[in-house]
């Protein structure tokens, strides 16, 4: 098994649901669940919070990765805003999750939002034997490279104007024990 949308229902609401509870002691009432084609205003209302419109994903985008592809999205609500959100995606060839983007809005930053994301990242991993978790940062970010760093990220190549002409990027991956017992690549 190596695709999210394949994981056990139970297994999947059982690992959103702890989220959902570490979540709740930082920001009070919430809800975290799986993104949908009808929630890609709140998405698109978000990325233009959290990223230049050259990076931001666009509809198009969104509606492919959410009815087409093998990512899964999961978002924070509160009060009917969403908060966060982070995209999944299991990869086959490396028998890796990719994070393909985690963005949280600033009146929530600096709370363990996106730590709690990345724990959930990192158990879904677990879930589906990944040998690794894999993302790319942008290396003007210095949040985003502590928080990756403090959770044992490390750094495997330098990604050159990857986010705009003299915007360099880095891959990160975390090793993780595999489907029986072998370190992650």
């Amino acid at each position: 098994m190596f695709t999210l949308k394949q994981l056990p229902l139970p297994v999947l609401e059982a690992q959103l649901a702890a989220c959902q509870a570490e979540l709740q002691t930082r920001l009070g009432p919430c809800q975290l669940r799986l993104l949908e084609t009808d929630d890609i205003p709140a998405l698109l209302g978000l990325e233009r919070y959290c990223f230049s419109p050259r990076l931001a994903f666009g509809r198009r985008r969104w509606r492919n990765l959410l009815a087409h592809s093998g990512c899964q999205t999961v978002g924070l609500w509160q009060g009917g805003q969403l908060l966060a959100y982070l995209c999944l995606f299991p990869h086959l060839g490396w028998q890796a999750l990719e994070v393909r983007c985690l963005a949280v809005h600033w009146h929530v930053r600096r709370r363990g939002v996106a730590a709690a994301l990345m724990d959930l990242a990192l158990a879904l991993a677990g879930q589906l034997q990944a040998r690794s978790l894999r993302l790319e940062v942008d290396e003007d970010n210095p949040a985003a490279c502590q928080l990756y760093a403090g959770l044992q990220f490390v750094p495997l190549r330098r990604l050159t104007d990857y986010y705009g002409e003299g915007r360099h990027g880095q891959r990160l991956m975390r090793s993780l024990e595999g489907a029986h017992g072998v370190p992650g690549v």
